[in-house]
């Protein structure tokens, strides 16, 4: 709870401060509180009628505390090297209702400008079992209304729906067949999702022991990686290779995951929302002074630079305009040399017999 005093007042009193996605939602409240430094801004005290969407997998460094007699880093060498220690977050964004009420909301329209960043580890908690009940519900859901439509037994399967273990999760036949597909078709002999939690995983041939636990991707995606701790916070540059192909994590990355279930009423407030690399939630505090919002900052940077370079057609215009003018001037050149009528031999004779005495 906040104190009165940074209560300043309701979202729409002060909506010229309010993203203009949220000023025409109702009627979620919003209240106006300021955080440690008085920043004030919008927050919502019920998320029921929002969705979130997956945004990025980051590390943020974990630093480090040395006594004066200590070397930094000696007490972190593993595998003939020193290692940093990292904290592994997930972060998402919080995507308003359609307009239209009877349209499954797609996330379309998400607050961009705020990322809600939260332990790995706690975010998987909570949403993995999420999508497994949403896609078994959609299995049978969807099914049963397939089988209605087919027989026309309406009224016979909705005495069955009563006994569906799913029929709390409600779903939209026309999109979450799209949402859940890579899982329902999966085929996959490992489920990633027995390796949510930091364990041992095995032991190499010279005595390494090492610990897996979900790590982030090289383009923020969600895999299981190898750690030489057991808190898994020193990632090895070895890859777990159980032949993983990630069907629980990629559909979780690309679904629109609706909070009227009441899964958004613990992320919301007890995340990070990260605002231009700071935490703007009074809320939570940053443990161990990890810069988590800064992280996060400085990934969505690198994340713009490497969209900026791949898109980046200036050198190649520049590679094809030069070799153009170099074709044009080897031509220009050509031509000159070739286009006289007469061939350089028949000129030179022509030359030689003027300056002959002319014959009596």
């Amino acid at each position: 709870f906040y104190p009165l005093a940074l209560v300043a007042a309701l979202a729409t009193a002060n909506a010229e401060h309010v993203p203009s996605f949220l000023q025409s939602q109702q009627p979620q409240l919003q209240r106006r509180v300021a955080d440690a430094d008085g920043y004030s801004y919008s927050y919502l005290d019920d998320v029921s009628g929002y969705s979130i969407k997956f945004a990025k997998c980051v590390r943020a460094k974990v630093p480090q505390q040395y006594d004066d007699d200590q070397v930094e880093g000696n007490t972190l060498f593993y595998d003939g090297k020193y290692h940093a220690q990292y904290g592994r977050f997930a972060s998402f964004y919080l995507c308003p209702p359609n307009d239209n009420q009877n349209k499954a909301n797609t996330c379309s329209a998400c607050d961009y400008g705020t990322e809600y960043v939260m332990n790995l580890e706690d975010f998987l908690g909570s949403n993995v079992a999420y999508v497994q009940n949403y896609c078994d519900a959609c299995v049978n859901q969807c099914r049963r209304r397939d089988r209605r439509l087919d027989s026309d037994e309406e009224e016979e399967e909705e005495g069955e729906e009563e006994e569906d273990e799913a029929v709390d999760v409600q779903v939209n036949c026309n999109t979450c067949k799209d949402q859940c597909a890579t899982l329902i078709n999966s085929n996959a002999e490992i489920d990633e999702t027995d390796y949510i939690e930091c364990a041992e995983a095995y032991e190499s041939d010279n005595g390494i022991q090492y610990y897996s636990a979900p790590q982030c991707g090289p383009n923020g995606e969600l895999v299981i990686g190898l750690f030489y701790d057991d808190e898994c916070t020193i990632k090895s540059a070895s890859e777990y290779d159980l032949g993983f192909e990630y069907p629980t994590f990629q559909t979780l990355e690309n679904m629109c995951e609706d909070c009227l279930s009441g899964q958004c009423d613990e992320l919301y407030p007890e995340t990070y929302h990260c605002q231009n690399g700071f935490n703007i939630n009074g809320n939570v505090e940053e443990e161990d002074n990890i810069k988590v919002c800064k992280a996060y900052k400085q990934a969505n940077k690198v994340s713009t630079y490497k969209k900026r370079r791949k898109h980046n057609f200036v050198p190649l215009v520049f590679l094809g305009v030069l070799l153009v003018g170099v074709l044009l001037v080897g031509s220009y050149s050509y031509f000159i040399r070739h286009s006289r009528k007469e061939p350089l031999a028949n000129l030179d004779y022509a030359m030689q017999t003027d300056d002959l005495p002319p014959v009596s």
